[in-house]
């Protein structure tokens, strides 16, 4: 039983070793076609420049309009200033009017409203008191002003 085992394994290695000697010899085959392939493909092709007509490349000297690209890099310039002007301008008295609005109904009523007078006058009253109490306290308005005036 042993030697049918034996020669059944012997048979399988016999036939792995055969698929794979007729496997390397169609690799073999396809690198030798492939490459008379590549032989005729590069024949045919330098043939083909070879009699061609040779050309030479001609480099001619270019001539840049410097004035022209200064003068247009200077409108774009003063072109870009003038947009840029206007825009600020225009934003600028979009923000001057908002304040405006802000200022004019806002804190104006606020500010001269009889609770916000009477508010101020008490501590008006309260800032004097306590400068008379001590000297060394400020007054009101010299509390409201920086120390370098």
């Amino acid at each position: 039983m042993s030697e049918n085992k034996s020669s059944g394994f012997m048979k399988f290695i016999n036939s792995l070793t055969n698929l794979f000697t007729k496997i390397i010899w169609l690799i073999i085959l396809l690198i030798i076609l492939i490459a008379i392939g590549k032989h005729f493909i590069f024949k045919e092709k330098s043939k083909i420049t070879d009699n061609s007509v040779q050309t030479h490349k001609i480099n001619p000297e270019v001539t840049i309009p410097w004035e022209e690209i200064d003068k247009k890099i200077v409108n774009s310039m003063q072109l870009a200033y003038k947009k840029a002007k206007s825009y600020a301008e225009k934003q600028l008295r979009h923000y001057a009017r908002g304040l405006k609005e802000r200022t004019d109904k806002n804190f104006l009523d606020w500010y001269f409203s009889y609770w916000t007078q009477q508010k101020f006058g008490i501590k008006g009253l309260f800032y004097e008191g306590l400068h008379k109490l001590n000297d060394s306290f400020p007054k009101k308005s010299k509390k409201s002003l920086p120390k370098e005036f």
